[in-house]
């Protein structure tokens, strides 16, 4: 390895065989791209759509993988508690894509995850083991400095898993604990029907409104006179060969 020899940089004597330690480092560097990078083969890391790679990196640098689990309980007496159910809590993964040598590619990266960092489709989480289905991006950032990030553009994207269920529309598949919550079931076309004819006898030629009137109501079994003018007498309010009911005053007792 040499050392330039300009002003302030002192001379620097290396050990002997210090300079192959370096050469095998880099070399192992280099092979990040092809193991990350998926070189020319199938495809190895990062993220697709229906095959196709929607991030135009040059490697990817690191992928990781969460998933949680979430345990409920309730408490028992004396301060106890019971677990009665566990459910798997959507996953996260996250992946480190980068691409550096001219401002082209590190534009096409910004690009291309700008393109999707806001929309809604799903896409797949690609390892050579395991493909993660059914991801979105929600959240991206990266950093550039001085010291790094000028050439090398390392952008670090987050993705949570996106679970679809159909919804329940109450069929004859669903059950509720009453049958006032089962859901609307349709179950075939409804033709339209005509109302038809009204049957109704009584506004007929024999019916009551026909032999009916109100000046002379007596003819309906009611007492000849105006409803108004003509009260009722006394003898049609009591039982039938009972006779009219006594009339008493207040406090007085009934014999």
């Amino acid at each position: 390895m040499n050392v330039p020899d300009v002003d302030g940089v002192p001379p620097v004597t290396f050990a002997p065989g210090s300079g192959g330690d370096i050469i095998l480092a880099a070399a192992d560097a280099i092979g990040i791209g092809p193991l990350f990078g998926g070189n020319g083969g199938a495809p190895q890391w990062g993220l697709y759509r229906q095959g196709r790679s929607v991030v135009a990196c040059e490697s990817v640098l690191a992928f990781d993988h969460k998933v949680d689990f979430a345990v409920s309980d309730h408490p028992l007496e004396r301060g106890s508690f019971e677990s009665f159910n566990k459910v798997a809590i959507p996953f996260d993964v996250r992946l480190i894509f980068t691409a550096g040598g001219t401002e082209a590619r590190r534009a096409a990266l910004l690009n291309s995850l700008r393109a999707i960092a806001g929309d809604l489709n799903l896409y797949d989480a690609v390892t050579p083991e395991t493909v993660y289905r059914d991801v979105n991006i929600v959240h991206l950032d990266y950093r550039r400095t001085a010291q790094a990030g000028a050439g090398l553009l390392i952008v670090a994207v987050w993705c949570q898993e996106i679970r679809q269920t159909s919804p329940s529309t109450g069929g004859s598949g669903s059950s509720t604990a009453t049958p006032s919550g089962a859901g609307q079931e349709n179950g075939g076309t409804v033709q339209p029907a005509s109302p038809g004819t009204i049957n109704d006898t009584s506004f007929g030629a024999n019916g009551f409104a026909s032999t009916f009137n109100p000046n002379s109501p007596g003819a309906a079994g009611v007492p000849n006179g105006s409803f108004t003018t003509a009260p009722i007498p006394d003898t049609t309010v009591g039982p039938s060969g009972l006779g009219d009911f006594p009339t008493a005053g207040l406090g007085d007792p009934i014999a």
